[in-house]
């Protein structure tokens, strides 16, 4: 499947890119509103629950774009978990994975990593922090 759809800066669907000598600034790299953070659990997640919750807050929140790995009760594969606003795309990674711990990066603009938690919290019954 063609990941390079995902790719929340890509002009004209090249994914990455110069500028040569740089005739244009983005907006992203010099306010202050965009933030980044990453949120991480311990606990096994739930494939279904965590899709939802990431599309939910995605929804909630001013959240331009999520990507993490995630450990799947039952599954010796992790789950990659990739959303660009409220699109969220899961699948499993190809090799086996003993890891047992899930992170999810978030970017938004003005985005609450309190809110955020909180509704992970809540919507996967699983602790995120």
């Amino acid at each position: 499947e063609d990941q390079g759809q995902f790719d929340g800066h890509a002009h004209t669907g090249l994914g990455a890119h110069e500028h040569g000598e740089h005739t244009h600034q983005h907006f992203h790299q010099h306010d202050t509103g965009w933030q980044s953070f990453v949120l991480r659990s311990h606990d096994l997640q739930d494939a279904e629950k965590l899709k939802t919750a990431v599309r939910e807050v995605t929804l909630q929140q001013p959240i331009l774009r999520a990507k993490g790995f995630a450990s799947i009760k039952g599954k010796n594969h992790r789950l990659v978990v990739q959303a660009v606003r409220n699109r969220v795309q899961t699948y499993y990674e190809q090799t086996q994975s003993d890891d047992s711990h899930s992170s999810l990066v978030v970017i938004g603009y003005h985005a609450r990593r309190d809110q955020i938690t909180k509704l992970m919290n809540e919507l996967t019954d699983t602790e995120w922090r």
